[in-house]
């Protein structure tokens, strides 16, 4: 109620203050605008912002001191614009976003205090460029950006962290997706970065399970890319981290059957490589709850009985313990039976 009434205020600005500079009135009501479109959601409020924000610009000389502020909340709002349409979001909207995003970070030299902020605006919205047209030049400047970002932040900002981990994400992008330009030395520092991020971010910070899954995905990465000479010290690693993972997301957490699923994929390649029954055991043991997890009527059931009996099949060839044979084909009949249900009937079939 107080915005919509400080809306009403400054639009009453617009013709009663001639005294006032004319771009002022038009930056408070684009403002109170944009306020009142982050609490309730209204695309209208959120259009005439952008509208007014682009008259203010128009009275602003390029060496105004608010011009910068007056383009990057231009450059925000078409941001948040392009992000809120999704798959529908107008590529326009991204591309006008980064060009003022660039003159918002050409008007900040290197020793402006608040230069940090605008390079994390544009390499945010240049890496999401790069993951919607995959443009490799984006992904180098994407980069770049938040390198010169790293080096403008202190050991203990906040940010820190997340911009190591951005790092560390983009250098691992360069090293899978563009095949003619990633190096191993791109993958040994994403790794590098990971352990930087993670240091900063001790339990129980909300984020560090979201790094420690990324890390494991880079640590992942380099074990598979040096094949039979991969470093077992990868898999042990990436397992510990899963395992913290997994403490930090107890039952009934959303995100836990995702570390559940990555940590069975870590030791189905160690028990793969080294045979040893103790990774055999453990991966049953994740599997068996991770079933727990997908109970009937689960459209995903299938795919972890088939997991989970398999693992029961290749203990008893090693064991010959018939609990885990009796087990494993327990489990394949109740596959069967839902295979069985979810099969066209020969009535249908014929129709």
């Amino acid at each position: 109620q107080d915005l919509i009434s400080a809306s009403s205020l400054y639009r009453e600005t617009l013709h009663m203050q001639p005294a006032l500079p004319p771009d002022r009135p038009l930056r408070c009501l684009a403002s109170a605008l944009w306020r009142r479109f982050q609490q309730t959601g209204q695309q209208e409020d959120l259009d005439e912002s952008i509208l007014l924000h682009r008259e203010a610009l128009k009275l602003l000389l390029p060496t105004h001191p608010l011009r910068s502020l007056v383009l990057n909340d231009i450059a925000a709002a078409l941001w948040t614009l392009f992000e809120r349409c999704g798959q529908y979001g107008r590529r326009e909207d991204l591309l006008e976003a980064i060009s003022l995003f660039r003159e918002v970070l050409e008007l900040h030299p290197p020793t402006h205090p608040r230069r940090f902020l605008f390079l994390i605006n544009i390499a945010t919205a240049v890496w999401r460029r790069f993951r919607l047209y995959g443009r490799y030049e984006d992904l180098v400047e994407a980069i770049s950006f938040n390198r010169e970002t790293l080096e403008l932040l202190p050991r203990q900002h906040p940010f820190r962290s997340l911009i190591l981990n951005n790092i560390a994400t983009a250098l691992l992008t360069v090293f899978k997706h563009c095949v003619q330009y990633g190096r191993h030395e791109d993958l040994e520092e994403a790794i590098s970065f990971h352990r930087d991020a993670l240091e900063l971010l001790p339990r129980p910070h909300p984020l560090r399970s979201l790094f420690l899954n990324n890390f494991v995905t880079t640590l992942w990465t380099r074990f598979k890319h040096c094949g039979q000479n991969g470093r077992h010290e990868d898999l042990e690693e990436a397992m510990s981290l899963l395992r913290e993972a997994l403490e930090l997301h107890p039952p009934p957490h959303p995100l836990r059957s995702l570390f559940l699923k990555n940590i069975a994929t870590v030791l189905r390649k160690q028990f793969k490589r080294y045979e040893q029954d103790e990774d055999l055991d453990e991966l049953i043991s994740w599997l068996r709850e991770e079933l727990e997890l997908h109970p009937p009527p689960h459209p995903h059931r299938s795919l972890f009985l088939v997991g989970i009996a398999t693992a029961l099949r290749a203990r008893f060839a090693r064991s010959r313990r018939h609990e885990d044979r009796d087990e494993a084909t327990s489990f394949r009949q109740e596959l069967e039976a839902l295979e069985l249900q979810s099969a066209p009937h020969a009535d249908r079939s014929s129709s």
